[in-house]
């Protein structure tokens, strides 16, 4: 039972760990998890986001990630995207993604045609 978590560090940039979480274990629980996995000082300040399409949620304490994300893979909408982010509570939520899409293995879709370059006039 895993669950791939994203993390951004000032000073490392934006990584994901994937982790070993049960489905009885709660969002307070893989917290602490992330806080040591990610080296945060502050674990206290951080929370557990879902982030479904542009839509943020912090997860409550007691809320089962295992059981969230089966949810999420049960559904039909091929469309959507979600990622679990663990990340400061008072962060100020990143730009929307507009219609950009998580493909594979965080590989994004930056959607729009493809640029046709002209030829060279020589």
């Amino acid at each position: 039972n895993f669950i791939r978590v994203a993390y951004r560090d000032s000073n490392n940039g934006c990584t994901a760990k994937t982790l070993v979480v049960r489905p009885t274990e709660t969002a307070d629980v893989l917290c602490r998890l992330c806080a040591e996995k990610f080296k945060v000082q502050d674990s206290a300040a951080h929370g557990l986001f879902l982030v479904v399409n542009d839509s943020w949620q912090l997860l409550a304490g007691d809320s089962l990630p295992q059981h969230i994300k089966s949810e999420l893979k049960g559904q039909d909408d091929s469309s959507g995207y979600y990622h679990f982010v663990y990340r400061p509570i008072d962060q100020e939520r990143p730009p929307p993604r507009g219609n950009r899409r998580l493909l594979r293995d965080n590989a994004v879709d930056l959607g729009g045609d493809p640029v046709v370059e002209a030829p060279d006039r020589a």
